[in-house]
């Protein structure tokens, strides 16, 4: 009773406070109310403002302050997790960049007219720091990549930190199904002349499937750029290096890192100028180059070593190539030293690790053209339908330890009369450029030489066939030596002129003598054949073609008995 009556008693001498509880909870819970709905209102009214601080705040502790970031409109949707920027421009601050003490080898000036993020799911982007979307899309992005000229290798200027952590920032991960980059212009120019591209590439695609960035996927040599595949694809585009006479060009490339595999459909390596026009414009005598190749096919491409500024392929596919050189000889030469520019030599001078560990080139065609300035002809010595296996072109001493050989096998058809096969072996990273040659010439007539005789000689074939010609040759930086044997039977020459017309004729005395010194065929009395020691000191001006031509025809000269 005492209790009931105590309660009763309390509950109407306080009914005052009972009364202002109700009001303080009422007063709480609107205070509440008010505090989500005013968040809510201001996120609406400033989340454009305030994630366009947050990128930008983002950007500029990713790189310094080197670039900033600036975008026209901002497009989000909560509630699907879309995300529109339009206008999009990256770029450098020339007046950081003046004053950093180690300057990148590359700048960027970026421009993207649209960007979409897609099926980004936002509460776990918001509570558990993480972002995980569907697709990200650029489309036509202006990517102009400006070569500053400074350090020796973009890696050397790679943070410290592991890239995924500078991207990051405070989130656990990033992870997108599909990054797509759709029609995006690319151009190369040097810092001094931003405004004058050296290369320019149109009309770019990249698809990156399978995008996870967090500190597993930065170890895991399965992805490459975060991203379990990437694709890219992009049409014909060229370029020119600063003060050479030629012009490159790609006429499309397809990459597929999944699979190690870049397809490019021609590599063309042209010169500006023809062969007249090209010979007044150099100082000497220079070779003329113009080279095409097709369909080529590299396997086994180590996708991550090319981002570390290494080029390792297993294999290499050229499916046709078409190989031009001309050389006018009424030039003046130049005196420069040639030593140590073997073909062995200037690869292993190449300042990119290079290592392919076989090329194969397929149904080639390939001339050399001279113009004598005796009889003001030009003479062609052409290879059809020439394959080729070379082996182990590597810049990278270590794998020159494992195998110190650079072999070529190579097969043709000599002015597409005869068969010709050419074993090459190059020592690398030997100090006196030391290889060795051999070669077989299968029988031809004779006469069918005079394509290259006449102009070059000047002289003519009348008659007579060669049977074989094989050579074995052992060679360095100053001189050749081997054996040549030379099989011919019923060979007549004439030796040639010019008349006051311009026109080649025979000199019939000097033709009669010359018949008489060379002996008609390769045998002696018992029928066997005559093999030539040679021994040839090399001019050091030339090169090594011109020391392997000289010592096979002072093979072939003492065969004959000419002196």
């Amino acid at each position: 009773m005492f209790i009931v009556y105590k309660l009763q008693m309390n509950q109407q001498q306080n009914p005052q406070k009972s009364i202002a509880k109700k009001r303080i909870s009422i007063i709480l819970g609107s205070i509440l109310i008010l505090i989500v709905v005013g968040g809510i209102v201001y996120w609406n009214a400033n989340k454009k403002s305030l994630l366009r601080s947050e990128i930008e705040r983002a950007l500029n502790k990713t790189t310094d302050g080197l670039y900033k970031v600036t975008f026209d409109s901002l497009r989000l949707d909560e509630v699907n997790g879309n995300l529109s920027l339009k206008n999009l421009h990256l770029q450098y601050d020339t007046t950081i960049y003046n004053h950093l003490e180690e300057k990148p080898s590359t700048l960027l000036d970026v421009k993207i007219p649209q960007l979409k993020i897609a099926g980004i799911k936002t509460p776990k982007a918001l509570m558990e720091n993480k972002i995980d979307g569907r697709e990200i899309t650029i489309f036509k992005p202006d990517i102009h990549i400006i070569s500053t000229g400074e350090g020796k290798n973009a890696g050397k200027h790679t943070p410290q930190k592991e890239i995924f952590k500078q991207i990051l920032g405070k989130l656990e991960f990033i992870k997108v199904d599909s990054v797509y980059l759709t029609q995006a212009k690319l151009h190369i120019s040097q810092l001094k002349d931003t405004s004058k591209s050296t290369m320019i590439i149109d009309d770019v695609s990249l698809n990156f499937a399978d995008v996870l960035i967090d500190s597993a996927a930065y170890y895991d040599d399965t992805r490459l750029l975060f991203s379990k595949s990437m694709i890219v694809v992009c049409k014909a585009f060229n370029w020119t290096m600063p003060g050479s006479p030629y012009r490159m060009q790609v006429d499309s490339l397809y990459l597929q890192s999944d699979k190690n595999l870049i397809y490019i459909k021609g590599f063309h390596f042209k010169p500006e100028l023809g062969e007249a026009a090209f010979v007044k414009s150099r100082p000497y005598q220079d070779d003329r180059f113009n080279f095409s190749f097709q369909e080529i096919v590299l396997r086994g491409v180590d996708m991550q070593s090319i981002l570390k500024e290494e080029i390792l392929i297993d294999t290499a596919e050229i499916g046709k190539a078409d190989m031009y050189i001309y050389r006018d000889l009424s030039i003046e030469r130049d005196s420069v030293n040639r030593v140590g520019k073997y073909p062995q030599q200037l690869l292993t001078k190449i300042k990119v690790p290079l290592h392919i560990h076989l090329l194969q080139i397929q149904n080639a065609f390939i001339e050399y053209k001279e113009r004598n300035p005796k009889t003001e002809q030009a003479g062609k010595v052409q290879f059809y339908h020439t394959n080729a296996r070379i082996h182990y072109l590597t810049t990278i001493r270590d794998s020159a330890a494992i195998n110190p050989f650079m072999d070529a096998d190579i097969t043709t058809r000599f002015l597409n009369e005869t068969n010709f096969t050419v074993k090459w072996r190059f020592v690398l990273f030997d100090s006196k450029g030391t290889f060795n040659v051999k070669g077989n010439l299968e029988s031809m007539d004779a006469v069918k030489a005079n394509v290259l005789t006449k102009p070059m000689g000047p002289a003519s074939v009348e008659d007579g066939t060669v049977e074989l010609l094989e050579f074995d040759l052992d060679g360095d930086d100053y001189k050749i030596t081997g054996k040549v044997k030379f099989l011919y039977d019923d060979l007549k020459i004439n030796v040639l002129k010019k008349d006051d017309e311009g026109d080649l004729k025979k000199k019939d005395i000097a033709s009669f003598l010359a018949n008489i010194i060379i002996k008609n065929k390769n045998s002696d009395e018992k029928g066997k054949a005559r093999v030539a020691d040679v021994t040839y000191t090399r001019d050091t001006n030339r090169s090594i073609f011109h020391l392997i031509w000289n010592g096979i025809f002072n093979g072939v000269k003492q065969t004959v008995g000419m002196k």
